[in-house]
């Protein structure tokens, strides 16, 4: 409320400590002084002018307010999609629809379109990282200052780090990343399924909307969009607080991971328990488990037996945990997996099986050499 009268540091912060209603990791942190907003504005005006500039040296085809319409929805998308991640700790991915408005922003040109989802879908994406990353600091009782300084920092070391593996392991696995199947370690699908769905959606008149073949791809938005409206008026006519806790977009969103287990035709050459079970595009229940088993332990044990020991290290180790594994797969990609050229086989152990042929069997009951 900048047209206000403007409040003294001290006034603002004997204001807020007095307000029952704000959160007392809030309250504390009143001690700092917050990062000055032109810090955000700069940085703002600084990331528009280059993103900009690259549009048209690197000729994208993506004109400057088809650019700045994508700034609008993404300042949209932070808004809502943050507020979800931030409550449930859910993170809806934005890419499906990015790309579905620039299909019908930008039709027939699938260079724009993927343009349009990166400076959307993936600024959407980088957002949510600063604001978990605020609330972390928060958490942790960490100066604005500070946090800005080294998200700032982390931000620009992570771009160079990232375009220098890119270019590694494009020079040195170019055959495999092109390839459909990859291999057990590198795969090009990311990038492949990126540019498929610019492709496609560029041609979405005739494919998606109404009349067209896939035209409930389209449709399930809005259907999607009024699905949660029932349990909102169950709770507005009983006030049973139990329908305001499920969230079907969570529970939708999910259930959309498994749905290939069973409508994705059985394969022939298993037998038919073993073929539902096994017969799926990912590998959603193995990715799953650690987040299970790590939350059950840390939320339902350690935090009800121990709770002093959850506050004092939770998020710290959390923190250390995610941290770590970023700088454990920078390593493995250029020491081990050969994305400066020179592949090291890891020892073949109890937690590393592998047939003849070099190929992870990971103790399933299928050889993935015979149902390649």
């Amino acid at each position: 409320m900048f047209w206000q009268k403007k409040e003294t540091r001290e006034e603002r912060k004997q204001r807020f400590l007095a307000d029952p209603s704000l959160d007392p990791h809030y309250k504390l942190m009143l001690e700092y002084e917050d990062a000055p907003d032109w810090w955000y504005g700069l940085i703002l005006i600084c990331s528009i002018v280059i993103s900009i500039a690259c549009l048209y040296v690197l000729d994208s085809t993506l004109p400057w307010w088809g650019f700045l319409i994508g700034l609008a929805f993404l300042w949209i998308f932070v808004l809502f999609f943050g507020a979800q991640y931030a409550l449930t700790g859910f993170g809806f991915n934005l890419q499906p629809i990015a790309q579905m408005l620039a299909g019908y922003l930008f039709p027939g040109r699938p260079l724009a379109n993927m343009y349009f989802t990166l400076f959307t879908y993936n600024g959407q994406a980088q957002g949510i990282l600063l604001l978990r990353d605020l609330k972390l600091a928060q958490y942790v009782k960490l100066s604005p200052k500070a946090t800005f300084t080294f998200q700032t920092i982390g931000c620009i070391i992570g771009a160079l780090f990232n375009y220098i593996m890119m270019l590694s392991i494009v020079e040195n696995q170019f055959d495999i990343l092109k390839s459909v199947e990859g291999t057990n370690i590198w795969s090009g699908q990311n990038v492949q399924q990126f540019n498929t769905l610019a492709v496609t959606w560029s041609i979405a008149g005739p494919m998606f909307s109404v009349g067209g073949r896939y035209q409930f791809v389209t449709i399930a938005y809005l259907l999607g969009f009024f699905v949660p409206f029932p349990l909102w008026i169950a709770h507005k006519l009983t006030g049973w607080r139990g329908f305001s806790y499920i969230n079907l977009s969570i529970i939708l969103w999910y259930m959309g991971w498994l749905f290939g287990k069973f409508f994705l035709p059985p394969s022939p050459t298993l037998p038919l328990p073993y073929s539902l079970l096994t017969h799926s595009p990912v590998g959603v229940n193995s990715s799953c488990m650690p987040f299970f088993v790590i939350g059950f332990f840390v939320q339902g044990y350690i935090r009800r037996r121990f709770p002093a020991l959850f506050v004092k290290y939770n998020y710290i180790i959390s923190a250390a945990m995610d941290g770590g594994t970023q700088v454990l797969v920078f390593v493995l990609t250029f020491a081990v997996f050969g994305g400066s050229g020179k592949a090291v086989p890891f020892p073949v152990w109890a937690g590393n099986q592998q047939d003849a042929n070099g190929l992870n069997i990971d103790y399933c009951m299928i050889n993935p050499a015979n149902n390649a």
